[in-house]
């Protein structure tokens, strides 16, 4: 079973629920990955055999994509992975699962005092797997 296709669950941790297919992913953001299922365990990590990869079309057209966001991205702590709809999130914790490391970091201040289920930062809404950012500190 996909672990994303779950959707909400109880206890106040949020998955989104979409269609993960890579057929899917190709078509809504030009991601084609080199595998179809994503590991939903850290065990399941280690054992995988092929390569993890990814080729994006840069220039592809995105018409559903928000505007930029006018701040930098939120990043794991283990891999900088950055917040995105596929990170799984406890609201009554303030902590966010990154789902390329499994690595559960805190939000930040500013995000912890407001995002709850019903105010979510864009980075979380589902139709918005890939956002710009304009970074606000040099260095990327």
């Amino acid at each position: 079973m996909d672990p994303y296709a779950a959707g909400m669950q109880g206890g106040g941790y949020y998955m989104p629920q979409e269609d993960t297919s890579p057929l899917a992913l190709e078509e809504k953001d030009g991601l084609r990955m080199s595998w179809g299922v994503w590991p939903s365990s850290r065990i399941e990590v280690t054992r995988i055999v092929v390569p993890v990869a990814g080729l994006y079309t840069p220039l592809r057209r995105i018409e559903t994509m928000p505007a930029p966001l006018e701040y930098d991205p939120i990043r794991c702590n283990g891999c900088g992975g950055v917040l995105n709809p596929y990170c799984s999130v406890d609201f009554r914790s303030k902590v966010w699962t990154c789902p390329f490391c499994m690595n559960r970091n805190h939000f930040p201040p500013h995000y912890a005092e407001n995002i709850s289920e019903q105010n979510l930062p864009v980075e979380l809404f589902q139709q918005y797997t890939t956002v710009e950012y304009e970074l606000q500190r040099n260095g990327g």
